[in-house]
């Protein structure tokens, strides 16, 4: 598996080498620029990770929609994205109100809306952060994404998006679980066209440099990576004519009807007429 990060800022090399470390044990993790993303380098990876901080905005600030359609377009011709605190609030369906109108695009990759943490909680985390990242409380929810896990856990946080108002595409992975942040999602998972999303409000790579008694899951950040970077499996089928349903004609080599119960298997003599069935 092979992983864009973008890099952007300077204030994200505090945490893109443990990023990159993590991201190692999956695949091979490359930093990339939104300029390079310009340029169609995304074409040469399986998924694209927005790490954090306030360089997840900067391609969308420098080259504007033209960015969020490279993006849009990779993630639903198949290709994977990961989005981490500020890149968690750029993928949501719209803005967080807070930060309009100087962040007013958004990638638009996941049906949920993003908010801003309220003030005086913004104010008590970046207070602590002089000295620690301020950590918070989740709940695993029992999904398939990965499943097993109910606990309490605590992680790193920055100041990421509170998630709310979910789509019927969204799974939830884990909810805040904390005073003054019940009621949000922490970490979501969708689609998007063809490719796979995953949106997580906290930093589960940390612990950074300078940081090193911070809350971290070493094993989270790999296997969310892992599942945005799996392509889904597809296998062709071909309906012979006398299961074709009255009136049917494909319109694409991939279109056609519903797949009949019995068809485990392929049927070559009508290869224009295949259908794609997703496993």
């Amino acid at each position: 598996m092979r992983f864009a990060v973008v890099f952007d800022t300077k204030d994200q090399a505090s945490f893109i080498p443990q990023v990159l470390k993590v991201l190692s044990e999956v695949g091979q993790a490359t930093a990339v620029s939104s300029a390079d993303i310009m340029e169609g380098i995304l074409s040469d990876f399986h998924a694209v990770v927005f790490p954090g901080s306030i360089g997840s905005w900067r391609g969308l600030t420098t080259y504007g929609k033209a960015f969020a359609d490279a993006v849009r377009g990779f993630v639903a011709a198949g290709g994977g994205l990961l989005g981490v605190c500020g890149g968690a609030y750029i993928s949501g369906k719209e803005p967080a109100p807070a930060l309009n109108p100087i962040y007013n695009l958004t990638l638009a990759v996941g049906d949920v809306k993003v908010k801003t943490p309220p003030p005086i909680l913004s104010l008590e985390m970046y207070s602590f952060a002089q000295f620690h990242r301020y950590p918070v409380f989740f709940k695993f929810v029992d999904n398939p994404i990965i499943p097993g896990h109910t606990e309490i856990v605590e992680i790193a946080y920055n100041s990421g998006p509170l998630m709310h108002e979910p789509g019927e595409t969204i799974i939830p992975i884990a909810n805040f679980y904390q005073t003054g942040f019940t009621g949000n999602l922490g970490i979501i998972a969708t689609k998007f066209g063809g490719g796979r999303v995953i949106l997580c409000s906290p930093h589960p790579e940390a612990p950074w440099e300078g940081n090193v008694d911070t809350p971290c899951l070493p094993w989270l950040y790999p296997e969310l990576a892992r599942w945005v970077a799996e392509r889904e499996i597809r296998v062709s089928y071909t309906v012979p004519p006398w299961e074709r349903p009255s009136g049917w004609a494909p319109m694409s080599p991939n279109e056609g009807p519903p797949l009949p119960r019995f068809l485990d298997i392929y049927w070559p003599p009508f290869a224009p007429n295949s259908l794609t069935k997703l496993k």
